[in-house]
């Protein structure tokens, strides 16, 4: 059987490679569809992760935007407004945080976007799927006031029932199923994963 080493000159015209390191046709293809048959176990595994991934990221990206809040509150001395939009949509659910420049307590006209994100269009097939205070009271806005805590829940100046919880969901089946961001009043917010 022919050898063929890699690398190695070959001797003169008529003389065989005896002697030398190399590889053969069949081993060479024999490592060749090893490394193709790892690879095609790799890409299935990686598609299956793809879409907890992305509800994951989709749940930092929720647990971001409170956070941020939080500490533009207190940077600018000024309630800033948490502004879950078209909550259970899952082509329209996304975050936009105000800053209340009129100290109203709600969104209008007056007030500052500082940041927003649509989560479908960023997370494909990641949605919010629920904004609820503790006692299960659908949520809209949370007014962080300029000490960094939650001050207000839907426009009023009660903080509600803690903690207030934003659940992300995926279009397809995960597991975890879901990722639930929950913010106490301190308005420290948190990550856990739902069974």
């Amino acid at each position: 059987m022919r050898r063929w080493a890699l690398g190695v000159k070959s001797p003169s015209k008529g003389r065989p490679l005896r002697g030398r390191g190399g590889f053969t046709m069949v081993e060479l293809m024999i490592v060749i569809a090893i490394i193709g048959i790892l690879s095609g176990l790799s890409t299935i595994s990686m598609s299956r992760a793809f879409p907890r991934l992305r509800m994951e990221g989709a749940a930092n990206e929720v647990n971001a935007h409170m956070q941020f809040a939080r500490f533009e509150s207190a940077r600018r001395n000024r309630p800033v407004i948490v502004r879950f939009d078209s909550v259970g949509s899952d082509t329209l659910s996304g975050v936009s945080v105000y800053v209340d420049e009129n100290r109203s307590g709600s969104v209008d006209g007056a007030d500052t976007l500082a940041k927003s994100i649509n989560i479908p269009a960023k997370y494909p097939k990641a949605y919010i799927l629920s904004s609820q205070d503790g006692s299960a009271t659908a949520v809209s806005t949370v007014v962080f006031g300029s000490d960094g805590s939650i001050k207000g829940i839907n426009g009023t100046t009660s903080s509600g029932t803690m903690p207030v919880k934003i659940t992300v969901d995926s279009q397809v089946t995960t597991s975890p199923s879901q990722y639930r961001v929950d913010a106490g009043r301190s308005g420290i917010a948190k990550i856990a994963a739902v069974p």
